[in-house]
């Protein structure tokens, strides 16, 4: 909120209470969950004050389960904890779907909190056209700490080769991926205070005759012969993002 505004401003009185011109400031300060990145128009949130209704859930191997939990979140006092299996697939997995209100560019921004024996964790943009859906797949690699992302043919180029994301009683870590609905091209990927400019390269398609929509995912790997843990929250879709 700005100080000082003149006195023939539209936006308040200069003495005792400050003008007010920025209402996603004030939205901020009222607990929004969107504050790490303001960018873009909401489409959808979530904080897991609700419970997992909203979405689908996956699990695979021995251990393997999502469930909500209190032990730790980002905001409020709930959140989503992914265990993967100690065998098999060693995974766990949330997913929605969303009918977007146009084409344009979308952002889908997860905050995280890695705990032990986790060896992956990815999240997902994904376009449907009725045709294919063009995923905008990002993923690190907690051991190697490297950031990568899933390109047009398949293969994942990274474009960070030592992120550092402290884990283990540390404080929540924040991720967003835009991508162009209309081109299929990445935009950028946001990591705490780091931007990587992803615009050389496009998203992996598959063919897939679902009717038009996004889906957000989330997924975990834990390493083999664990039940590896972490937990996600405040995840945030959106689209008109800027360029």
């Amino acid at each position: 909120m700005p100080h000082g505004a003149r006195k023939w401003s539209n936006i308040g009185p200069d003495e005792v209470v400050f003008g007010l011109s920025d209402l996603a400031e004030a939205v901020a300060r009222l607990n929004s969950i969107v504050t790490h990145n303001r960018e873009g128009n909401v489409v959808f949130l979530e904080d897991f004050e609700h419970g997992l209704s909203r979405w689908m859930v996956g699990a695979y191997g021995t251990g393997s389960e999502v469930l909500i939990s209190a032990q730790a979140c980002r905001s409020g006092g709930f959140s989503c904890k992914l265990v993967g299996g100690l065998d098999g697939a060693r995974q766990a997995e949330i997913f929605r779907k969303c009918p977007y209100p146009a084409l344009s560019r979308y952002g889908f921004e997860i905050s995280f909190l890695l705990e032990a024996h986790t060896e992956q964790l990815s999240w997902k943009l994904v376009h449907h056209d009725g045709v294919r859906e063009y995923q905008f797949h990002c993923r690190y690699n907690v051991g190697d700490r490297d950031l990568t992302i899933q390109i047009e043919d398949g293969n994942f180029v990274t474009v960070d080769t030592d992120l550092n994301l402290p884990f283990q009683y540390a404080s929540f870590h924040t991720a967003k991926v835009i991508g162009d609905f209309n081109t299929h091209k990445y935009v950028r990927l946001v990591v705490n205070n780091v931007e990587y400019d992803l615009s050389e390269y496009s998203a992996y398609p598959w063919p897939n005759p679902d009717g038009p929509h996004a889906r957000i995912t989330v997924f975990l790997k834990s390493e083999a012969g664990h039940n590896g843990f972490s937990y996600i929250d405040d995840l945030v879709l959106t689209y008109n993002e800027p360029s």
